[in-house]
């Protein structure tokens, strides 16, 4: 089951519970549309014939995700596959250069 399901039009049909970070880092809400930078930056998310993986910076990390398109069922599904955080390379060089 997918996380988000989308129209083609970018109006959010569906949000299970796992897409409210990413409704949060949208700052939007389910049955809203999806903001117009992130459909302008991605447009394979209103791609009814979507079958890709994307990956989407959000805060603090990257959203990875498959886009798949159902056009007989005239909706986008998004399936979140991994969240990866940032790490900031310095905080590592510090740890790194302190055992030394």
């Amino acid at each position: 089951m997918p996380v988000l399901r989308i129209s083609p039009s970018g109006k959010i049909l569906y949000a299970n519970k796992a897409a409210t970070g990413l409704l949060k880092e949208w700052n939007c809400m389910a049955s809203e549309k999806l903001p117009d930078q992130l459909t302008s930056e991605y447009p394979l998310l209103l791609n009814l014939w979507s079958d890709e993986e994307l990956a989407i910076p959000v805060s603090g990390g990257t959203c990875r995700c498959a886009v798949i398109g159902f056009p007989d069922a005239d909706y986008i599904g998004i399936y979140v596959h991994h969240l990866t955080a940032y790490t900031d390379p310095t905080a590592v060089d510090e740890r790194i250069m302190a055992s030394v």
